[in-house]
């Protein structure tokens, strides 16, 4: 197992057993989905550190997709602001331009991962992810955008370039699979 797998199974581990801890001493099984965006931060900052010399602009584009995923939540203000400012912060739609900034963010790091110039595999999957998170913003449909975010980890199967960074796909897609689990049930 690579640094990077066992970076990305320790990332899922702890919301797994924040779940185990919250079941032992209430009875319930929850994962803990606001902390998704931090636990998601703190592992690309990892894989930054730990590919500084050879991934650089993927390491860039997805430390900042994770920061403005984290600072568009109402969760990470709560630490911050009383309830009135974070009230006034959510309807002032600030943090819906956060939340933008990350997606665009987002899509840059899909498109510098999977857009290989020539080559029309690649150009049709960084476009299926694109129109699949584009529908699944347009239309809230948290599934579409977990399946939009396996695209880029899939691409590995047939461009091995992508390794270590297709783990930090499997990542937001577990992670965004876990919030929509806890907020569907």
């Amino acid at each position: 197992m690579t640094r990077e797998e066992r970076t990305v199974l320790l990332a899922m581990l702890v919301p797994i057993a924040f779940g185990a801890i919250i079941y032992v001493e209430q009875g319930s099984f929850i994962f803990p989905f606001p902390l998704n965006e931090l636990v998601f931060l703190i592992a690309s900052i990892v894989f930054a550190v730990r590919t500084r010399m050879y991934f650089r602009t993927k390491s860039i584009f997805s430390i900042g997709f994770a920061f403005f995923n984290l600072i568009g939540t109402q969760f990470f203000w709560s630490f911050f602001l009383p309830d009135t400012k974070i009230e006034q912060l959510a309807d002032s739609g600030t943090l819906d331009v956060l939340k933008l900034i990350g997606l665009v963010l987002l899509v840059i790091w899909a498109g510098i991962t999977l857009v290989k110039g020539r080559d029309t595999f690649s150009n049709a999957l960084f476009v299926a992810f694109f129109v699949t998170l584009s529908a699944s913003e347009i239309f809230q449909q948290p599934v579409l955008q977990i399946v939009a975010t396996l695209i880029p980890f899939a691409s590995i199967f047939k461009y091995k370039e992508h390794f270590p960074y297709h783990l930090l796909w499997l990542l937001v897609s577990l992670l965004s699979f876990m919030k929509f689990v806890m907020l569907s049930f």
